[in-house]
């Protein structure tokens, strides 16, 4: 097992235990992804079916206003 699938075991093991099998299920669906500074995870309107968890650096979600400011609603520090 990598590092990486080690941290996300962890993190997962944080909410709900999960057994051999459940961790076997699970193991080959799990996917890396690197987001640089700036890009979008997700937009609005957005269809989203994955689940992110953060192993590294911080991520802000927020909305855009109707007069076109950015208002936060979130900061997620890793892990998480």
């Amino acid at each position: 097992m990598s590092a990486l699938t080690s941290q996300v075991r962890d993190i997962i093991e944080q909410c709900t235990p999960l057994s051999t099998q459940s961790w076997e299920a699970l193991y080959p669906l799990l996917k890396t992804r690197t987001i640089e500074k700036g890009d979008m995870i997700v937009r609005e309107g957005q269809y989203y079916d994955m689940e992110i968890f953060l192993l590294k650096g911080i991520v802000r979600g927020f909305y855009e206003t109707f007069d076109g400011q950015e208002a936060n609603v979130v900061f997620m520090v890793a892990p998480d």
